[in-house]
């Protein structure tokens, strides 16, 4: 399957071809990611392995990571209080940030995959 960036306006970006290095954006929300109680972020990486499954089917789907941040980023970062107009004013940084984390779904997993407890013998 090609990733493409075709689909969902084809100049997003989305490509599904593994970055070598995560993008800024994910890069400043590691640690946040990484402060996540263990079984949260294993939700995380399986939403992401299945959001970065969708996006990389987007040629046939029309569900580039992009348009997958605005539906699944407003859910994923919203204010603890509820606020709605604090929810409107960040909705575009929250779509980028689930846009970026879906693209960079590889580093997340393995950042999870590293802080693994060790195996029960």
């Amino acid at each position: 399957e090609d990733g493409g960036g075709g689909g969902g306006g084809g100049d997003d970006g989305d490509d599904a071809a593994e970055r070598i290095s995560p993008s800024p954006l994910t890069a400043a929300v590691a640690p946040l990611f990484d402060a996540l109680p263990r079984p949260n972020r294993a939700f995380v990486v399986a939403l992401l392995e299945l959001l970065a499954a969708v996006a990389a089917r987007a040629t046939k789907n029309l569900m580039t990571a992009r348009n997958l941040g605005i539906v699944f980023g407003p859910n994923l970062f919203r204010p603890a209080n509820d606020d709605i107009g604090a929810t409107v004013q960040n909705t575009p940084l929250s779509n980028e940030i689930v846009r970026h984390m879906i693209l960079d779904y590889a580093y997340l997993a393995a950042r999870h995959a590293q802080s693994a407890p060790p195996a029960a013998a």
